[in-house]
């Protein structure tokens, strides 16, 4: 499973707007599902990041997000939430057939921005 977002840094917990925010698994749960990116949509932008400074980022909002605590993940995907899922048998169980389990690798990437004058 591999997490692409822009995330500043923070020392509480609060919401991170992203247009650029998204999911990604090359082997997801069921394979009919195949290689999958979940994008934001553009509606939810607001919600795509949540980030806390005990418990890790979470994408989404609220019943509708992936939240991880080091390699242990909770996904509560919703198919009318945060994130592009259509085509998805299950959204909730995309990524390992269960909504929380332990991921044997988890990667969080930043992707910043330039600036230029």
């Amino acid at each position: 499973m591999l997490l692409l977002a822009p995330v500043p840094a923070i020392n509480q917990a609060q919401n991170v707007p992203s247009s650029n925010a998204f999911l990604f698994s090359l082997s997801p749960f069921n394979p009919s599902d195949g290689p999958r990116k979940l994008e934001v949509l553009p509606e939810k932008r607001h919600q795509a990041i949540r980030r806390h400074k005990y418990t890790g980022p979470c994408w989404g909002k609220d019943k509708d997000e992936l939240c991880f605590n080091n390699q242990h993940v909770a996904t509560e995907i919703d198919a009318i939430g945060v994130f592009n899922v259509s085509g998805v048998s299950n959204p909730a169980t995309f990524f390992a057939g269960e909504s929380s389990f332990q991921a044997d690798e988890v990667e969080v990437l930043t992707v910043g921005g330039t600036n230029v004058n």
